[in-house]
């Protein structure tokens, strides 16, 4: 299982990782989120919260996205991003590298 992929399912347990590329995962989690903000904005905000992304970058991000760019996979290409960081950090305190 790739860092990628073991990020993602610590983000999401609604999300069918089965043999999927990394841009079909993240397609996945960026429609995921489009449709819970739809539905539940405040299960967004949680996941957020629970997953430490920081509030000054989803605001800078979504403030200024790219063209055509939603708000779902803003927020799915951060959850990604900071897990993935939060991995490192674990290995080189694991390594004594800290």
């Amino acid at each position: 299982m790739s860092d990628f992929t073991k990020a993602l399912n610590k983000i999401s347990t609604d999300l069918d990782l089965s043999s999927k590329s990394e841009a079909d995962l993240l397609e996945q989690l960026s429609t995921y989120l489009n449709e819970l903000i739809n539905r539940d904005f405040n299960a967004v905000v949680q996941i957020l919260y629970r997953m430490d992304v920081s509030e000054i970058k989803v605001r800078q991000k979504l403030a200024n996205p790219l063209p055509g760019e939603k708000a779902g996979s803003i927020l799915a290409h951060l959850l990604i991003q900071r897990e993935l960081e939060k991995m490192k950090w674990r290995e080189r305190y694991k390594n004594g590298e800290l």
